[in-house]
């Protein structure tokens, strides 16, 4: 039986552990529409139980004495809570153990009894800011809204602890501070942090969002690498749903990281992780462009895709690598997936929700470099300009600070957020110049050390770009949000290449063979990426 509910780009997750309130009793109910799942999380401990099914009818163990419940939509979409209750302006989302909720119908982002709970059965101190209609104000969004609360302290957060540990590319995770209770609401918008894609309710995904509380459990990024043929994006080409799709199918990756040993993956649904589905990974040892394995059916264990010791991993062993094969209708923000790992005689569950995945790249509108420039046309095609070693850009050895203007990537919308339908530009990203290999370096230059050169190389005069003083190589921040994808919306930056492929041991000097630069954007604690791969040469 699968299910779903997810986090993107980076995934927020939710602690879970059934089996470790057995002497509470159940909460029972029957759902008026079915293919539906409930999910119930603890609101002290941040611990959570997925519910049995029966037809419609449900039963979840309950976590904790007092929780939330969380309905996952058939296609593996969060679905928003289960609402017991009004008090005054605001939606009672709180339960108690052994609830029996009777009849529960499944509306547009929420659920709700269709008879009054017992008193004896709401905790009437869970509450969560609503619309007039008593709709709790994350419902539709999964999360995704700008919030009333002036502060948020790290004890309302739920944000105990030591630092959290660096991500990848060694930069500090979301929050940075601690990890925060799955169970809790800071944001009082109705949803809880574990499956909350804006868990502090500043309008900004978590996964892009530095200052976002760190939820503990597993979390997820994607990559998406393309050269300048195969790029698409929004802005480039407007009307380029097609072609977007076509890209992510061809090129994305999916990763989940802090992998424990055991541990299996239920897609709820999701078409990429249930048997039959689109999801593909390489075998242990596979190389990436060889032989794939479809994904959950090579895996299967307890009716559940094993994602433990599967696929091709980081050096620690612990990251999951999965091609979605997924286009932007089926992987996208609020998709809902549960990690089940073995605790001893019972099994942790660990649900997290997708807050987003790159649908497109950087990429570049035009550069200039003394006399040399382009403006480029997309779609470039295979052999065209830039795309290949054989055909690269030109630049003159006397003039190596080339100017790049840029459209951001993109994500999907989600209206309900109050975002228009289509694509949105991203904001928030760090960019990059990565220059792995550089012209006339001797065998080996280039493999040590960051593939970025320091943040000297790069400069900028765009407002929306600053200098990113945080990491030890070079990078600017935008400082825009997200907002609609806008063709005349770019971002222009220099970046000075001699000095870049001097100081990792190049020769700037004509006569050396093309090279790969590649344009990077990606999140802020170095999860997500998105880039785009051109090549140069120097004459």
């Amino acid at each position: 039986m699968y299910r779903r509910l997810i986090t993107l780009g980076v995934l927020a997750a939710v602690p879970a552990l059934a089996g470790s309130a057995h002497a509470l009793a159940p909460v029972t109910g029957t759902l008026s529409k079915s293919g539906y799942t409930v999910i119930a999380i603890s609101s002290g401990t941040g611990r959570t139980a997925e519910a049995t099914r029966r037809g419609r009818t449900f039963t979840v163990k309950s976590p904790g004495a007092k929780m939330t419940l969380q309905l996952v939509s058939p296609r593996g979409s969060y679905a928003g809570t289960i609402v017991v209750g009004r008090k005054g302006a605001r939606a009672i989302v709180g339960v108690k153990a052994g609830a029996r909720l009777g009849m529960v119908k499944v509306l547009a982002g929420y659920g709700k009894p269709t008879t009054p709970l017992a008193a004896r059965y709401i905790d009437a101190s869970r509450t969560a800011k609503a619309n007039s209609a008593g709709v709790p104000v994350g419902a539709r969004s999964f999360g995704l809204t700008r919030t009333t609360v002036k502060e948020m302290s790290r004890e309302t957060q739920g944000v105990p602890g030591p630092p959290a540990p660096p991500a990848p590319g060694g930069q500090p995770g979301p929050g940075g501070a601690g990890t925060a209770n799955a169970g809790a609401d800071p944001d009082q918008d109705g949803v809880p942090n574990g499956v909350d894609i804006d868990a502090n309710g500043n309008g900004i995904i978590d996964a892009n969002d530095p200052a976002a509380p760190q939820v503990a459990g597993f979390r997820t990024f994607t990559n998406l690498f393309v050269n300048l043929a195969e790029t698409v994006n929004a802005n480039a080409e407007p009307g380029s749903t097609t072609r977007i799709d076509a890209m992510m199918v061809r090129d994305q990756e999916l990763v989940f990281l802090a992998v424990p040993t055991g541990a299996t993956l239920d897609g709820n649904g999701l078409t990429w992780l249930s048997p039959g589905g689109t999801g593909q990974i390489l075998p242990p040892g596979g190389q990436p462009g060889g032989t794939t394995l479809p994904f959950p059916d090579c895996c299967l264990h307890g009716g559940y895709g094993r994602i433990s010791g599967t696929s091709q991993s980081a050096g620690n062993g612990t990251e999951f690598r999965i091609f979605p094969r997924a286009g932007s209708t089926q992987l996208r923000s609020g998709d809902t997936m549960v990690m089940r790992v073995p605790d001893g005689s019972a099994v942790k569950e660990i649900p997290g929700a997708i807050g987003f995945v790159f649908n497109t790249v950087p990429a570049v509108r035009s550069w200039s470099a003394g006399s040399r420039s382009a403006t480029i046309t997309y779609p470039v095609a295979a052999n065209g300009t830039g795309a290949r070693r054989e055909t690269p850009f030109l630049l003159d050895a006397s003039s190596l600070a080339v100017t790049f203007t840029v459209w951001r990537p993109q994500r999907s919308a989600i209206p309900a957020a109050g975002e228009p339908t289509g694509f949105m530009d991203i904001g928030h990203l760090k960019y990059q110049i990565q220059l792995p290999t550089p012209p006339g370096a001797t065998a080996g230059a280039g493999a040590t050390g960051p593939v970025q050169c320091g943040q000297s190389t790069l400069s900028t005069t765009d407002p929306n770009l600053v200098a990113d003083t945080r990491g030890d190589v070079g990078a600017l921040v935008d400082q825009a949000n997200d907002h609609a994808a806008d063709p005349a919306g770019t971002l222009s930056f220099t970046f000075d290449l001699g000095a870049c492929i001097t100081a990792k041991g190049g020769s700037t000097t004509a006569g050396h063979d093309a090279f790969l630069l590649h344009l990077e954007a990606m999140t802020p604690s170095g999860g997500d990426h998105a880039n785009q791969d051109l090549y140069f040469k120097i004459v």
